[in-house]
């Protein structure tokens, strides 16, 4: 127990700190896309017409060249016939998204897929777009939205894309905090006593090891929950083939 505790917490320890670190910076995400994005520092706004502003901007848009080069292939049933061009491929749905906290426009557009492999599948390329609400103009997507594209994703996969490679270390690493707090609730199994015994006159590792204790014991059903509801929540890419995430 002491061993298990002691190691994975370590060496898995780092990665939880830029977890905990970046996530704890996300909360704030949206604010943070405003201060790096001077532009997008005005009020609140309601939702504009869908006829004299959205749709216009929205019309102009074509499928993503990326998301059509990545997914098209793996929708698409070649049996069926010859993949659809990207610009030529059918207008299935708009979307658009409005907060008090992000002033700016979230909106978008779904491609449909014809001879799509699985038709009763929900089957889209897509397209997204930030908008100006005020005049339906569309903002460069160039720009870094340091709060919600770097430190979001970075929060729970380390901005490491390759296979997923990052989700599954974070993964990991969440399993390995709930052995290491199931270890420690064993290893420390006298808690109400360790929860009022801190004695910092003593040996710096002595005082340092109470305040682990007195820390851990305050702490641990936040962690714990927290932990749960994270490493559940990316259960359907841990343990599906993939398709999940891709889709």
């Amino acid at each position: 127990m002491t061993w298990v505790h002691t190691w994975f917490g370590l060496v898995l320890g780092f990665v939880l700190m830029v977890c905990f670190f970046f996530g704890s910076l996300s909360v704030f995400d949206r604010e943070i896309d405003r201060w790096a994005i001077p532009e997008t520092r005005f009020d609140a706004q309601p939702m504009p017409s869908f006829d004299k502003v959205l749709l216009p901007a929205l019309q102009q848009l074509e499928p993503d060249e990326v998301d059509y080069a990545t997914n098209m292939p793996r929708l698409h049933d070649p049996a069926k016939g010859e993949m659809t061009p990207r610009t030529e491929l059918p207008v299935d749905e708009y979307w658009a998204y409005v907060t008090h906290r992000d002033p700016v426009l979230a909106a978008g557009v779904g491609y449909g897929v014809p001879l799509a492999k699985n038709p009763e599948d929900h089957n889209h390329i897509h397209k997204n777009v930030t908008l100006d609400p005020r005049t339906g103009e569309v903002l460069p997507d160039d720009k870094l939205k340091i709060g919600s594209h770097w430190f979001y994703p970075m929060h729970y996969s380390l901005q490491l894309k390759w296979k997923n490679l990052g989700i599954w270390i974070v993964g990991l690493a969440a399993l390995m905090m709930l052995a290491a707090l199931v270890t420690g609730v064993i290893m420390h199994r006298k808690v109400f006593r360790e929860f009022f015994t801190f004695r910092p006159w003593k040996r710096t590792q002595r005082a340092s090891l109470d305040l682990h204790n007195l820390t851990g014991v305050v702490a641990l059903p936040f962690h714990f929950f927290f932990c749960i509801h994270g490493f559940g929540y990316f259960c359907q890419f841990l343990f599906f083939a993939g398709d999940q995430h891709s889709a």
